[in-house]
């Protein structure tokens, strides 16, 4: 599993450090607290606002193959602090992508089950750089069913 520091990801230049999520918290707090990353063992990539509670504030991707592409979480901050998209830091995104390809690599001969996951890593690429992704009905609601959103493209 990697976690790189939300700031060290994304940059969101022209936000002011006090606008706040839908929750209240502000930009900084995602700043000094928020992680992005991949994990292997749930073939996703996630989101947190960790701040040390017993739970993170916010968690997203904590389910099997929920986000498939380092670009829904640049649509979920988005969402979630209703601002356009933050810039992905090139080096940033190419850790994220190099953690996943790192991950299919040692797929080389997956399960059934697993060439499944594979394939909508795939699709779900192919998802957001075409376009077809429809950023309105990107919400946490729709993010529970992740699977069935790639299956439409």
């Amino acid at each position: 599993m990697s976690r790189y520091k939300i700031q060290n990801v994304f940059d969101f230049f022209g936000v002011d450090d006090a606008t706040t999520d839908s929750a209240g918290f502000s930009l900084k707090n995602w700043r000094d607290f928020g992680v992005v990353g991949w994990d292997d063992g749930l073939y996703t990539y996630f989101i947190q606002l960790d701040m040390g509670n017993d739970e993170p504030e916010w968690w997203f991707g904590n389910s099997f193959a929920e986000i498939l592409s380092p670009y829904a979480t640049q649509a979920l901050l988005s969402r979630l602090f209703n601002i356009e998209p933050p810039s992905f830091n090139p080096v940033g995104l190419n850790a994220l992508e190099r953690d996943r390809k790192a991950f299919v690599k040692k797929m080389q001969h997956p399960e059934e089950d697993e060439r499944e996951i594979l394939i909508d890593f795939s699709l779900g690429d192919q998802c957001w750089v075409t376009g077809a992704f429809d950023h309105d009905k990107f919400t946490q609601e729709y993010m529970d069913d992740a699977r069935g959103m790639f299956d439409k493209v």
